[in-house]
């Protein structure tokens, strides 16, 4: 993740890390559960494709600002979920 340009990492000692492009353009959080990571995205609905069907959809709210989730039990899967990862990095990047 911190090989796309201008992302910044912030880790909370509870357990998560974000990952912003400045302060307030967070495009992706991961909690780091007891048996699996778990990795929240803010996507564009409309141009959002996930033809593995990883994520699922959350419900937006004001204090959660993401709507797509990711569970990882494994590393199987690891390229498809960076590609979900670098659609949600497009949608907070200057057009």
């Amino acid at each position: 993740i911190l090989s796309l340009p201008d992302v910044k990492e912030k880790a909370v000692p509870s357990g998560w890390i974000t990952y912003q492009i400045s302060a307030g353009k967070n495009f992706c959080i991961i909690w780091v559960k007891k048996d699996h990571l778990r990795i929240d995205l803010k996507v564009d609905k409309n141009n959002f494709n996930d033809p593995n069907n990883l994520s699922s959809e959350i419900e937006w709210t004001t204090a959660q600002a993401f709507n797509r989730r990711i569970k990882i039990y494994d590393d199987k899967q690891f390229d498809g979920i960076f590609e979900l990862i670098r659609q949600a990095y497009n949608v907070m990047i200057p057009k």
